[in-house]
């Protein structure tokens, strides 16, 4: 804290004498009389505007967490008030008398006043006017449960005080309830040596800093949801608990700051439950933040040297969470799944805010956990923790669910997936789809509807990535009412993009093919699609292909797993028509058509394109049938149907051979080729 010191003109004067003078008691009481009364100060916590950054400065607080202004009644207690330099005995407080420090009580208009106490001096005065002076004072909360214990470690020595967070005879958490359990848990303290003079009064001013850290744990669930009206918006998140923290401390008043006792069995480790002001999380839809707060012990990187590295626990900082949210499988019943976070790297320094982010997405279909440190210092985090997690399925497929380019509220802040922003168009989570790492991420299956209704509005993506970004679940498993997929685009307004799957399924496909036409320039790579599988004949699709009715671009990298049903005349697994190129693909199941008259293929219905390095596995059911194609007109190489060798080492040494050779011509396509399964068909290496 800043003491202003303010005398009367006669201690300018004074000056001239104590400058000079050594720390000769009896000179010192031979001037008592002439001396300056200190009568009373001016407290206020450290706003950082004097350098000394506090959580007064962090900005970006939803609300301020312990105590931020003095109120009355507020007490200081100062354990040491000197000249710092040639202290003189007679102006050297307290510590003589048996008093424990001169105390100062704060009034409701601000000013604070001298408490007198019973073995207190009568009065305190300055040694001088220019000499720096020491001050050092602590402010504990005005509860009567607050834990605060001088001692002295070597008799005769310095006075120690001791705190505790919590209560110490309390053997569980320690609870945040509320901003006032924090504020009764904050401690204030006030450190200078270079205190001096003004002239012209009694009264000085000073400043306290906070003694213990102050952490907030902020969880994003910014592109979490697929957009406003998605059920993914009931995702809560609860139980904030910081780990394994010490819970006692010493004040050795060295600074304005206190430490932990020494580790191990001498400071007992507690769980913080953090306080939330917002259970619901603030914000709108899918914008949604859940803030925690909490107040712990100072861990600095020398403190956390000493704990044995073969203590995680001591010298990692974990949280562990929450998260409820609807069953992607049946939206009527939440799950509730608990997370826990470690974080290396991560230091509590006394009087600052610690900031921890946590980002729940979609991404890499992890859940995402980094560290800064508001006016302190930034130290970067891995991401750690897994969020397997389906994307939640659709409960209609209405066009007024989801927002498209020219739509009113298809902005930055409230579209579905895609929005513009001068004349160049993003999604939400800021890609431009220009290349494969600025691909458009599809992260939900609403934003799969959006990109249904964007290329049936005319929107072809030419030239544009996308990507699949998590497994994507159309309609839950049980349900009486099954959903029918609308298609992407329609028959005169095909896909003309480059779709990459990632290596991520669509589960759950009936009605409409996932694509309805797929144009010269399209390409399909790495996609795994799944039907629902029909009961009583009933066709799974309407349409004659999982990936499109035709296919005039390519398709390479791709399966289908799990038996299919159509009700076409012409048919396949992955398109009915075919003109363009099917390329390192399978499928393993049945293909059925259940038309009067059906010409069936394992994967093409008729194919007048090319098909390399393919397989199929599974039962072909129709009037006209072909393992790969039912009618082909075009090109088909290395590809195979239901060979009795295809579990073998061998049949994918035969189709990688294939593959090689055909590529050695055309070397435009991807590399892609199998892995043998022992005991099993081949699977698509990575």
């Amino acid at each position: 804290m800043i003491i202003k010191q303010i005398y009367k003109c006669v201690a300018l004067l004074l000056a001239v004498v104590f400058t000079g003078c050594s720390a000769d008691d009896e000179t010192a009481g031979s001037l008592l009389d002439t001396a300056v009364e200190l009568q009373g100060i001016q407290a206020t916590i450290d706003d950082g505007t004097s350098g000394n950054i506090t959580r007064g400065t962090v900005t970006k607080l939803e609300e301020y967490i312990g105590r931020s202004a003095f109120k009355g009644g507020d007490k200081a207690v100062y354990t040491d008030i000197r000249r710092t330099f040639n202290p003189l005995p007679s102006f050297t407080y307290p510590g003589l008398g048996g008093y424990e420090g001169i105390i100062f009580v704060a009034g409701n208009g601000g000013g604070w006043t001298r408490q007198a106490g019973e073995n207190e001096p009568e009065r305190v005065y300055w040694s001088d006017a220019a000499s720096p002076h020491t001050f050092i004072a602590y402010s504990t909360p005005n509860v009567a449960d607050f834990d605060w214990t001088p001692f002295t470690p070597i008799e005769g020595e310095k006075v120690y005080y001791a705190g505790t967070l919590g209560n110490p005879s309390d053997n569980g958490s320690i609870v945040y309830a509320s901003a006032e359990d924090l504020e009764n848990e904050d401690l204030l303290l006030s450190y200078s040596t270079q205190v001096t003079a003004e002239p012209g009064g009694s009264v000085a001013q000073v400043k306290f800093t906070h003694a213990l850290s102050n952490v907030r744990v902020v969880v994003d669930i910014d592109g979490f949801s697929s957009g406003s009206n998605a059920v993914d918006n009931r995702s809560v998140v609860s139980n904030m608990r910081l780990l394994h923290q010490p819970t006692k401390y010493v004040w050795k008043q060295a600074s304005a700051g206190v430490q932990p006792v020494n580790y191990g069995e001498e400071n007992p480790r507690k769980d913080l439950l953090l306080w939330t002001p917002n259970a619901e999380g603030s914000g709108t839809a899918q914008y949604k933040k859940f803030t925690f707060y909490g107040i712990t012990i100072p861990q600095t990187a020398e403190y956390i040297s000493t704990i044995p590295e073969s203590d995680v626990e001591g010298r990692t900082v974990q949280l562990r969470f929450d998260v409820t949210y609807p069953n992607p499988l049946n939206p009527k019943e939440n799950v509730t799944k608990t997370y826990t976070a470690s974080l290396t790297g991560v230091y509590f320094e006394a009087g600052y805010n610690t900031t921890i982010n946590i980002s729940l997405n979609h991404r890499n279909e992890e859940m995402t956990v980094g560290a800064d440190y508001e006016n302190w210092l930034f130290v970067a985090t891995p991401e750690v923790g897994e969020l397997k997690k389906n994307s939640t399925f659709l409960h209609d497929t209405e066009r007024k669910n989801v927002t498209i380019l020219g739509d009113a509220n298809a902005t930055m802040d409230d579209a579905t997936w895609l929005y513009r922003l001068n004349n160049v168009v993003y999604d939400i989570y800021g890609h431009n789809g220009e290349t494969p790492n600025t691909a458009y991420q599809i992260s939900t299956a609403y934003q799969l509807l959006s990109f249904a209704y964007e290329v049936k509005n005319g929107h072809d993506f030419a030239g544009k990535y996308v990507r699949l970004d998590a497994d994507i679940t159309l309609q839950p498993e049980h349900d009486s009412q099954v959903l029918s997929w609308i298609g992407i685009g329609d028959a005169t307004h095909p896909f003309n993009g480059i779709f990459l799957g990632g290596e991520r399924f669509i589960y759950r496909l009936k009605g409409t093919p996932l694509f309805v036409s797929l144009g010269a320039n399209a390409k399909i790579e790495q996609l795994q699609v799944n039907a629902v599988v029909p009961e009583n004949s009933a066709a799974a699709v309407s349409g004659s292909g999982l990936f499109a009715n035709s296919n005039a671009g390519l398709i390479c990298g791709s399966k289908v797993v799990g038996d299919v049903t159509f009700n076409s005349t012409v048919a396949g697994a992955f398109v009915g028509e075919n003109t363009g190129v099917i390329f390192a693909s399978y499928h393993i199941g049945t293909t059925k058509s259940t038309a009067a008259s059906s010409s069936v293929g394992g994967l093409v219905g008729s194919n007048s394109g090319t098909i390399v390095g393919c397989y199929q596995a599974g039962k072909v059911v129709g009037t006209t049938t072909g393992g790969i194609a039912a009618v082909n007109t075009g090109v088909m190489e290395c590809s195979y149907a239901n060979v009795s060798d295809m579990t073998k080492a061998s049949f994918v040494e035969t189709i990688n051979a294939g593959i090689a050779a055909w590529r050695a011509s055309h070397p435009e396509y991807d590399d892609h080729s199998y892995v043998y399964q022992p005991a099993n068909y081949p699977k698509l290496a990575d």
